[in-house]
C-alpha cells in the first residue's frame, strides 16, 4: 500500500468525496498538508481551578464550587435568563444563561458543578462577579478522573 502525498488533493481521501471536499474548500484545505496544519483556533486549558476570590474580570478560567441558589428571570422582551449562584467557599459567582430555561431541570441547589468561560463583571449591579453562557459539568463525586470537560 503506497503513502498519500502531502500534495494530494483532500477530495481523494477516503470518505471526503467531491461534496465534502468543496466545504474543506472553504476553510483553505484543499490538500492533505492543508488538513494536518489546520490548528485549533485556541487551546483552553481547564486543568487550573481558581479560587472565585481570586478571580479578575474579563478573564478566561474555571472554577469549583457548590450551587448555592438557583432561579429562572422573565425579562421584558420574553427572554428568560437562568441564574446559579455558586459558592466555592472563598466568594460567590453567578452563572447564566440566556433563553436556556431547560437548563434549569439539570441543576439542583447543593450539586457541586465546574464552569469555565470569562469572568465579568456583573452588569446589572457592578458589584460581584459572574459569567455568560459558561461551559459547565456537573461533578457525580469527589473522584475528577472521570471528568469530561475538565481535569
Amino acid at each position: 500500500m503506497s503513502r498519500p502525498r502531502d500534495d494530494q488533493p483532500v477530495q481523494y481521501v477516503k470518505g471526503i468525496g467531491p461534496k465534502r471536499a468543496k466545504i474543506l474548500e472553504r476553510l483553505g484545505i484543499r490538500t492533505l498538508r492543508d488538513a494536518l496544519y489546520y490548528l485549533p483556533y485556541r487551546y483552553e486549558d481547564r486543568r487550573s481551578i481558581k479560587p472565585i476570590a481570586s478571580l479578575k474580570p474579563e478573564g478566561y478560567c474555571t472554577v469549583q464550587g457548590s450551587i448555592a441558589g438557583k432561579g429562572l428571570i422573565d425579562t421584558r422582551r420574553g427572554m428568560k435568563i437562568l441564574e446559579l449562584l455558586i459558592n466555592d467557599g472563598t466568594g460567590l459567582l453567578k452563572a447564566k444563561w440566556f433563553n436556556q430555561a431547560y437548563l434549569g431541570r439539570q441543576f439542583k441547589v447543593g450539586d457541586r458543578v465546574v464552569l469555565s468561560g470569562v469572568v465579568r463583571r456583573d452588569y446589572r449591579w457592578g458589584v460581584g462577579l459572574e459569567m455568560h453562557n459558561p461551559d459547565y459539568e456537573i461533578l457525580k463525586d469527589i473522584d475528577q478522573s472521570d471528568n469530561i470537560h475538565t481535569a
